[in-house]
Formats: C-alpha cells, sequence, structure tokens
C-alpha cells in the first residue's frame, strides 16, 4: 500500500522525498483501517472458539500488532532513508522511474 502511494505521488509530479513522507501519511490511514479490521476477527475468534482455532487468533492477532509495529517503525524510516540517496531514486528502484517517466508522458514535457 505504501509503495503504491509513493508511485502515485510521483507520477503526480513530487519529488520521491517528499513523496515518502505524503505517501506514509494517507497509507497509514488505510493500514490502520485493515489492522483494526483484521484485529477485531481475531478477537471474536479468540472470543468465541476453543482449542486451536483460539491459538490461531491469538498469533493473527499478534501478527496484526506486529504489522503495525513494523510499517510504522520499520517501513517508514527505511523508505525515508533510501529516498534521500540520489543513486536509488534515479534507478528503476521501486518502480519510481516509470511513474516519473509516465508522468512526463501525460504532461507532454520533453525527456
Amino acid at each position: 500500500m505504501y509503495f503504491e502511494r509513493l508511485k502515485d505521488e510521483v507520477r503526480q509530479g513530487r519529488s520521491v522525498r517528499s513523496s515518502t513522507e505524503r505517501g506514509f501519511n494517507s497509507a497509514i490511514r488505510t493500514i490502520i483501517t485493515a489492522d483494526v479490521a483484521s484485529f477485531l476477527g481475531a478477537f471474536l475468534l479468540w472470543w468465541l472458539t476453543v482449542g486451536p482455532v483460539r491459538g490461531f487468533a491469538f498469533f493473527l492477532g499478534i501478527s496484526v500488532v506486529l504489522d503495525l509495529i513494523v510499517a510504522y517503525f520499520f517501513t517508514r524510516p527505511v523508505v525515508a532513508l533510501l529516498s534521500r540517496s540520489e543513486r536509488l531514486t534515479s534507478t528503476r528502484f521501486l518502480g519510481l522511474n516509470s511513474s516519473r517517466e509516465r508522468a512526463l508522458e501525460q504532461s507532454g514535457a520533453p525527456s
């Protein structure tokens, strides 16, 4: 989700560096919504069942919490650091270069 939002921001003509923050801010709402729905499902499964299904629900809840932690404390800073590297932003890393080319084609600007 985050990387697609990042590409959308680049397609709109923003720099990779500014797109990382804007993309994360719009993606985190979707990530939180999806994780809350999954956590509610895990809680209901844990509460209404017994045995192995309850264990599955417990680990599903743990994985949802870990997904939020990884998205906020790992993915966001790593992508922000990578966006500062000119070498990575000028290559086809994560498809950003093709997004930039597509934005130029749509605007009619010469490459």
